[in-house]
């Protein structure tokens, strides 16, 4: 008898346990969201050089969470094939898909839902496998902007002209403007009056819940979901609008100076956490991109001071490690390379190999134009420079072992000093240094000592001048 109860107690707690199982299960299911990326071909998001014959894929693709700021970027490997990516979240995202050089559509996705991007004249057309997403007007906002061409801007007058606009041609582009912008709202009002687009798609492209206060500072204390990229910029509109931007030159370009940005945000007497955190975030970011590291550590302690959620403190170290000395204090690795021949080794071997010498390394990638655009002004400096001790050092931060090698051939790098970087950007010192955007150049001396981590770019006045110091 008490070996039947005990056999009655086991069968329930094992059906117990499978239930929980089979509830478990369910659950990570239904928080998963799955984005298949049909094949494409990616032509009309490429920028080709004179000749045609070099091109670079641009804006990356990422999503934000529901009322959450904070970009997740999505590697997507769908070149002439398909590529499928599995999202776990409890929250509803928005997704951010660039096409076409100039534009990015929104798309809302939920815990739950399947979709699928295809591709015809490499234009992104979601259709959702859980529901129909057309009959709510998803793909409007595609649809209407390939229907009605934007406007030229002024960058692209002036290179074409040679000329900045003048007065008449100024106003007659912003009329334009404005009459292109009504014609696609007019759209969506009429989609909205048939019921045939979801409120939420309708506000997310038309946005003239903000049309009004973006100039006022009664913005930065409104309640704003900063998950939706077009409603976080203008936030962004209206804080230009009360601190104009002041640029400053250094020796790799001419960047907005995003130091006095984050001090002015901590001017604003009246905002809201949620907006504060977001502009202190996001300018914290550009002066780890863009400035030294000693900067980087001045605002990253600004930040840990000033911002609300502390959480953003920990994404910050995570993503930018060496940004504080507590994670500069973890264990180092080798900063490791495999040439063309796919033989490894590693930066301090190379150092170590070229003893006696200056070292200008230039970081890269195939996909990278700034760095592509540089590389005539890196020949002309190496030639310069041919009968000096000088070793000019290339290392490519590609993925794509292919990719890499094609272009280092139309960029005439090959050779004993040409790199791939294998563990971009777990190594320490890409950490330490805040290597997170490239073109990147690093001198070493003739010692094997690192004196210069954010070098002038090939292409400046410095560069001369600063190479002649480690002569």
């Amino acid at each position: 008898m008490r070996f039947l109860l005990f056999l009655i107690i086991l069968f329930h707690f094992s059906c117990s346990q499978e239930k929980k199982k089979n509830i478990a299960k369910k659950t990570e299911e239904q928080n998963k969201i799955t984005v298949i990326f049909k094949g494409r071909t990616y032509e009309k998001d490429s920028i080709k050089d004179s000749s045609g014959s070099v091109s670079y894929s641009l804006a990356k693709m990422f999503y934000r969470e529901n009322n959450d700021f904070v970009d997740y970027e999505l590697n997507v490997e769908n070149v002439n094939k398909p590529d499928t990516i599995v999202i776990t979240t409890k929250n509803k995202i928005y997704l951010q898909h660039p096409f076409h050089l100039n534009f990015s559509a929104t798309y809302i996705l939920k815990p739950g839902d399947t979709v699928v991007f295809n591709y015809p004249n490499d234009t992104p057309y979601i259709t959702y496998l859980n529901k129909n997403a057309d009959s709510l007007g998803t793909n409007e906002y595609v649809r209407r902007n390939l229907e009605y061409p934007l406007v030229e801007s002024g960058l692209s007058f002036f290179e074409k002209n040679k000329r900045k606009r003048n007065k008449q041609e100024e106003e007659k582009a912003q009329q334009d403007y404005k009459e292109r912008n009504a014609i696609i709202l007019s759209h969506f009002n009429s989609l909205k009056e048939k019921q045939a687009i979801e409120d939420e798609i309708y506000q997310i492209n038309t946005f003239n819940q903000f049309e009004n206060i973006e100039k006022h500072d009664s913005i930065f204390n409104a309640t704003i979901n900063l998950g939706i990229e077009k409603y976080s910029n203008c936030l962004l509109y209206s804080f230009y609008n009360k601190f104009p931007v002041v640029k400053i030159k250094t020796g790799n370009g001419v960047f907005v100076d995003s130091r006095i940005n984050f001090d002015n945000v901590l001017k604003i007497n009246s905002i809201k956490s949620k907006n504060k955190d977001f502009l202190l975030y996001t300018f914290l970011e550009e002066i780890i991109n863009n400035f030294s590291k000693p900067d980087a550590e001045k605002y990253f302690q600004l930040f840990s001071e000033n911002v609300t959620d502390k959480k953003l403190i920990e994404i910050i170290e995570k993503k930018y490690y060496g940004i504080s000395k507590k994670a500069t204090q973890k264990e180092s690795t080798n900063v490791n390379f495999i040439n063309e021949n796919k033989k490894e080794t590693s930066l301090d071997e190379v150092v170590s190999n070229y003893k006696g010498k200056v070292l200008y390394i230039d970081f890269w990638a195939s996909w990278c134009a700034p760095c592509r655009a540089a590389m005539p002004s890196s020949r002309k400096l190496h030639e310069t420079y041919k009968n000096e001790n000088i070793e000019f050092i290339y290392v490519s931060i590609d993925k794509n072992f292919d990719a890499w090698t094609k272009a280092y051939k139309k960029e005439f790098i090959s050779g004993d000093n040409n790199f791939l970087a294998t563990n971009y950007p777990e190594a320490t010192l890409y950490k330490e240094i805040l290597l997170k955007s490239i073109p990147r150049y690093l001198i070493y001396d003739k010692n094997g000592k690192l004196v210069n981590d954010n070098a002038p770019s090939p292409d400046s006045q410095e560069i001369i001048t600063e190479l002649k110091k480690y002569l």
